[in-house]
């Protein structure tokens, strides 16, 4: 019997996100995101306050694709709320057009060649890999039909060594943790969802960047925006896994590297619920912490996380495109994720 007992929270950590997302006109062509909203050296503010928390959020183009940066916090909520002012805020911008949680859309070769050469080029800062892999590289993004989104997990709280070694050796425990825990789970529960293309290029397992406020975990798609549930829930399961590597507990999740590597690579729903299933127990445990450590989830809500794991995400969100709704884009957003499913919690309360 694994004793889970040991595994504590090492400190308090704040979370972060700059997702992106693609959106679709009437025709579902892809609606550029350059032709309605800045670039990312003069972003657009937008959001307000709750409890003189910011709960705003800066929008901009990455060229094709629409993105968001959320305002850090230690608490998930403020993070879900500064999410959903950005998103709600580039579908008004839009001018009517749909969000979509397509991670890999093909884009059609007469826009690729008609559009400007500073909204073709991909993204220049490096990423790195906690196992040494890459992607395929393009030599020239015009001849790339595809484009690409990431749910992109930013954590801090931690005293980050300036020496860039001492940060790898810091994080990529961090990384691989992540990989076999909240990477699989969202394999798991979301593999339907993504596009086989997208991990031939960019969002492999082990993907990520080391900023100076800690770590940015770049492995997950746009899926997790399907719901701000479900955004609640990546947050709290990077925050769960967190307290694992912090209790040098990782030994206790029965995978190894080569499997966690392969089934995200590939993006293999079954294998991945098969890792899930081997652990529940642990997973389950990852579930429970708040902010400050204390264990604080129901049995009724680590169940049902368990369970969408294994029967997918739209077994609990009925229709994870329909952004409109899933985020009360023409609602009252509460805030704090108070409202009626904004939070993992309400969502399965419902």
């Amino acid at each position: 019997m694994r004793d889970f007992s040991r595994i504590r929270l090492g400190r308090e950590y704040t979370f972060g996100s700059d997702p992106e997302v693609f959106l679709r006109g009437g025709k579902r062509q892809i609606v550029p995101a350059f032709t309605f909203l800045p670039p990312k050296t003069d972003p657009l503010l937008v959001g307000t306050k709750y409890n003189s928390v910011c709960v705003d959020s800066h929008i901009y183009n990455d060229g094709f694709q629409a993105e968001l940066r959320a305002n850090p916090h230690s608490c998930i909520a403020y993070v879900v709320d500064s999410i959903q002012s950005g998103l709600k805020a580039i579908w008004q911008k839009s001018n009517g057009a749909n969000l979509v949680l397509d991670n890999a859309p093909m884009i059609p070769i007469n826009i690729l060649k008609e559009t400007p050469d500073e909204y073709i080029i991909l993204g220049c800062d490096p990423s790195y890999n906690a196992y040494y892999m890459g992607g395929k590289v393009v030599d020239n993004p015009r001849l790339l039909r595809y484009r690409f989104t990431g749910g992109h997990i930013h954590i801090s709280g931690w005293q980050v060594p300036k020496d860039y070694e001492a940060r790898q050796k810091l994080f990529i425990p961090y990384v691989k943790a992540l990989d076999a825990i909240l990477g699989i789970f969202f394999v798991a529960a979301g593999a339907h969802l993504e596009s086989s293309k997208r991990r031939e290029y960019y969002g492999l397992a082990g993907e990520y960047r080391l900023p100076d406020h800690g770590l940015e975990y770049r492995v997950l798609s746009s899926v997790i925006l399907a719901h701000p549930g479900i955004a609640n829930l990546a947050f709290e399961i990077a925050r769960g896994v967190c307290a694992i590597v912090d209790s040098d507990a990782m030994n206790l999740w029965i995978t190894d590297e080569e499997e966690t590597i392969g089934v995200i690579n590939s993006n293999n729903q079954k294998a991945a619920r098969a890792i899930l299933k081997r652990n529940k127990a642990l997973f389950q445990t990852v579930l429970q912490f708040n902010r400050n450590g204390s264990v604080y989830r129901t049995k009724k809500l680590i169940n049902i996380t368990t369970q969408m794991g294994l029967e997918g995400l739209d077994s609990v969100v009925k229709d994870p495109n329909d952004f409109v709704n899933n985020w009360k884009f023409n609602e009252q957003w509460i805030g704090h994720c108070e409202g009626k499913g904004e939070s993992w919690a309400s969502l399965c309360n419902q």
